[in-house]
C-alpha cells in the first residue's frame, strides 16, 4: 500500500462472467467473453487505472481480508520504476472505494518490493507495513495516514487481524507484534518464521511456517495459541509440502496448504491435525478462501473446490486476452458469503496488462 493524497483514477472496464477463487498466482486461459454475470455467480472485472508510462506492475499482489469483511486489494509498485499512483481499492460490504496509497517516503527494499503485508479491521481502519531495512509502519483512519518507526528491525511478512483492537503482525525473522488498540507491542515467540495464521479467534489459532533459518534441522513449524501461551503441533509427518496458505473451511476447522494439492493438505478439526487428500487433485495452487459451505483454491487453469465433503475442479472464468488471467490472492466477506480475488489479465511486461477483480456473490456451490 502507499499513501498521500493523490486523486482518483479511471476505473471503467469490462465486466466478465466466469467463475473463481484464487491465489498466487493462478492461470487461466481466455476464451470469449460471456454474458453479463448475475449473483450467484463469479464474475472479472478488469480494471485500468494503471499510470501513464508505468508498465509491468498494473496487477493486484495483495489481497487481504479484514477483521470485519471488508477486502483490501493493493498494487505494488516496481522498484526499479517506482510511482506512488496507484490506489488502494477496498471493498466495503457494498461497494469497491478508492484510498490513497502512503506516496513519496514510504521506502522501498533495494531491488525488492515496497510492501511487507497490510491488513487491518475495515476500509477506514488498517495498517500496511514496509518492506525495506529500516521498516514503517502506516495507519490509514478513513481520511489520513500517519507513519510510525517500527520496533522491530525485520520487516513485517504476515498480519492476521481478529478485531480492531487484537492484530497480530510477524516478521521475516521470528519477532512478533501485537496491536491492543492503542499500542503495538512485541510478543514472546517459538522458534517459528510465521507464513501465515489461521484460526477462529485472537485467543485459538494457529501460527504456521518454518522454523528459523539457522535453526537445526530445519523444517516446518506449527504453534497454537491460547490466549496466554503457545504450543507446539504435532503435524502429521506424512506431509510433505510447505505451509504457505490457511483458511477456516467446513465445520469451522482449519485448513492448510502448501504449493501444490500434490502434498495434499492439512485440516486441523479442534483436536489433532489430519494430513488429507485433494481427491485426484494434484496441480500447483494460489491462494485460498472459504464462504457458503465451499473451500476455493486457485489450481492451474481452473479452481480446486472442496464442497459437500468432495474435491472437484471448476473451469476458470472466461476473459479476454490472449495471455489469460493471473490470480494473486483471495479474501471472503463472511457478512454476503462472497470470495473475491485479484491479480492481472494480460502479459506482465507490457503497457496491455490491467488489474482484475472477481467475486463471487453468495455463491453455494
Amino acid at each position: 500500500m502507499r499513501l498521500q493524497r493523490w486523486g482518483r483514477v479511471a476505473t471503467a472496464v469490462s465486466v466478465l462472467a466466469g467463475l473463481v477463487a484464487v491465489g498466487g498466482p493462478a492461470y487461466a486461459q481466455s476464451t470469449a467473453a460471456s454474458p453479463a454475470a448475475v449473483p450467484g455467480t463469479w464474475t472479472v472485472t478488469e480494471i485500468e487505472d494503471n499510470p501513464p508510462g508505468l508498465w509491468g506492475v498494473t496487477e493486484y499482489d495483495y489481497i487481504e481480508p479484514t477483521s470485519s469483511g471488508d477486502v483490501l486489494m493493493a498494487s505494488e509498485d516496481s522498484p526499479y520504476q517506482p510511482d506512488y499512483r496507484q490506489p488502494i481499492r477496498c471493498w466495503n460490504g457494498s461497494t469497491w472505494t478508492f484510498i490513497p496509497e502512503p506516496g513519496p517516503g514510504f521506502p522501498a527494499a533495494s531491488g525488492h518490493r515496497q510492501y511487507g503485508a497490510l491488513g487491518g479491521a475495515s476500509c477506514s481502519d488498517f495498517w500496511v507495513f514496509g518492506a525495506a531495512s529500516a521498516p514503517k509502519r502506516w495507519h490509514w483512519d478513513g481520511s489520513f495516514w500517519q507513519s510510525a518507526a517500527m520496533s522491530t528491525t525485520d520487516p513485517v511478512w504476515s498480519v492476521k487481524a481478529f478485531a480492531a483492537n487484537d492484530i497480530w503482525a510477524f516478521t521475516l525473522n521470528g519477532q512478533g507484534l501485537h496491536f491492543d488498540g492503542s499500542t503495538w507491542r512485541q510478543v514472546s515467540m517459538p522458534p517459528i518464521d510465521v507464513k501465515n495464521v489461521v484460526g477462529r479467534s485472537g485467543t485459538d489459532f494457529w501460527a504456521m511456517g518454518t522454523t528459523p533459518v539457522d535453526a537445526h534441522p530445519y523444517g516446518n513449524a506449527a504453534y497454537r495459541w491460547n490466549g496466554t501461551t503457545w504450543t507446539k503441533g504435532s503435524v502429521p509427518s506424512t506431509y510433505k509440502g510447505y505451509y504457505i496458505y490457511g483458511s477456516l473451511g467446513p465445520n469451522n476447522d482449519v485448513y492448510e496448504f502448501g504449493f501444490s494439492l500434490a502434498d495434499g493438505y492439512l485440516r486441523w478439526d479442534g483436536t489433532s491435525w489430519h494430513h488429507e487428500k485433494a481427491g485426484s487433485l494434484t496441480s500447483g495452487i494460489g491462494g485460498v478462501a472459504y464462504a457458503a459451505g465451499a473451500l476455493w483454491a486457485a489450481s492451474g487453469s481452473g479452481f480446486a473446490r472442496l464442497y459437500n465433503g468432495a474435491w472437484s475442479m471448476v473451469a476458470a472464468p472466461p476473459v479476454d486476452d490472449p495471455y489469460g488471467m493471473a490470480i494473486y490472492g483471495l479474501a471472503a466477506d463472511p457478512r454476503s458469503q462472497s470470495v473475491f480475488g485479484g491479480g492481472v489479465v494480460g502479459y506482465a511486461e507490457s503497457t496491455t496488462q490491467r488489474k482484475i477483480v472477481i467475486q463471487n456473490i453468495g455463491q453455494t456451490g
